[in-house]
Parts: structure tokens; C-alpha cells; sequence
């Protein structure tokens, strides 16, 4: 705040799109004593699949809820592309 120095931008890395290193990070998760983790969801892929970024741990992962299968959006059926969509806004409202 007092510096004249510009501050440090946060840089976490993106295993999402890189999967040899999402497989080394589970790895490296399942050895731990301890698996809590706390987490920012910036992104809702669908009502089950966020992007959660990991702050101490300087990462961003894919989380996907056990248990829980929602429909995927598909416009030759509009019921299914509606219960997609409010699959997807109570997911919104509720982790944002």
C-alpha cells in the first residue's frame, strides 16, 4: 500500500486444461494427511462441474459433484435444455 513497488499478481496454474499435471496434483493430494482445502468457484461449467481456484495452494481445478448428474442442454428437446438451465442458475445463486 505504502510502496513504490507495484504489487505481486497472483499466479495459479490452470489444471483444467492440462491433465498429466491434474493427475500429478491428485497424486500429490492423496498423500496428504489432511484434505481440506479452501476455494473461490469462478466459474459454473454446468449445474455439477466448477472451476475452483485453490488460494494457498496457487492452483485452479475442476470439481465435479459426486452423486449428482444434471442434464445437458439440448435444444431438440426443450425440456432438457430447461432443467439444464435451472440446474445451472440455482449452482449460480447458491456458489457464487
Amino acid at each position: 500500500m505504502h510502496s513504490t513497488k507495484e504489487a505481486p499478481v497472483p499466479v495459479f496454474a490452470d489444471l483444467i486444461g492440462n491433465p498429466k499435471q491434474a493427475k500429478e496434483y491428485e497424486q500429490m493430494i492423496l498423500k496428504r494427511p489432511d484434505k481440506k482445502f479452501n476455494g473461490v468457484v469462478e466459474f459454473c461449467f454446468s449445474g455439477m462441474k466448477f472451476k475452483v481456484r485453490l488460494e494457498h495452494e496457487g492452483r485452479a481445478i475442476s470439481f465435479n459433484l459426486e452423486g449428482i448428474k444434471t442434464m445437458t442442454s439440448d435444444k431438440n428437446q426443450p425440456i432438457f435444455d430447461e432443467y439444464a438451465k435451472d440446474a445451472l442458475h440455482y449452482a449460480k445463486d447458491n456458489l457464487f
